[in-house]
């Protein structure tokens, strides 16, 4: 049967898939959700381990070195962007639909395989210290912490996405490899294409890429329930 837009596709490890065709510009944006934010960090809750894997994932795979990615992407035209949430990860790429092997390839090795080089591990978390540094001075960061910090006692959204520093310098690149084996499975991927290609032909190349990583596990971190409101805070 073809696939409808409405459609979420289960593979037999545990990734979703969902596929929209749109044939206005002949563009294609591959994308994959990870069911894990800051907000599922758990042991680690406060660390911004999340954000700072995220960043990792640009410092080298086994297959791209460090800073190739973003040269081969150029080269075909693509544009790459990756972001952390409370409630989850994402990464996408934009490329022209001709290049769409690429995107895939790119997200997969960047996902699956990344090195977690201690040197560009201790470069990374000193550029994540200057951002959590010029975040005290923006006053819609402020804002936005001090509202949330606010509005949540209990539950993990009080927690700022990047972290506190104090916890944050303490984490070593074993902390890395276990958060990463533990959050990066199929079964807590979901993967996103939308433009101008086949429905049918992006789900066998998404069967033939993602479709092969290994289950992992189904875990899911426990948050805190938050306590009612009785007052105005």
């Amino acid at each position: 049967a073809p696939i409808s837009a409405q459609d979420t596709i289960a593979l037999d490890n545990g990734l979703k898939a969902v596929i929209k065709e749109d044939h206005r510009n002949p563009l294609v944006a591959f994308s994959v959700f990870i069911d894990s934010g800051s907000a599922s960090e758990g042991e680690y809750a406060g660390t911004g381990i999340s954000h700072l894997i995220e960043h990792m994932f640009f410092k080298g795979t086994r297959k791209y070195p460090g800073g190739s990615i973003e040269d081969i992407l150029n080269r075909y035209g693509g544009d790459i962007e990756a972001y952390t949430s409370y409630d989850y990860t994402g990464y996408s790429i934009t490329i022209l639909k001709e290049h769409l092997d690429i995107a895939i390839d790119v997200l997969k090795e960047m996902l699956t395989a990344p090195v977690f080089d201690a040197k560009e591990l201790k470069k990374e978390m000193a550029v994540i210290e200057r951002e959590m540094d010029m975040g005290k001075d923006d006053p819609g960061r402020k804002l936005s912490r001090m509202t949330f910090e606010t509005a949540f006692l209990a539950h993990p959204y009080h927690i700022p996405v990047i972290g506190y520093k104090e916890n944050f310098i303490k984490l070593k690149r074993g902390d890395i490899v276990k958060f990463f084996k533990a959050h990066y499975t199929p079964e807590k991927m979901t993967v996103a294409v939308v433009g101008d290609i086949s429905a049918e032909e992006a789900l066998r190349k998404i069967k033939l890429s993602f479709g092969t990583i290994p289950r992992g596990n189904t875990i899911i971190a426990v948050r805190p329930e938050e306590p009612p409101q009785s007052a105005e805070r």
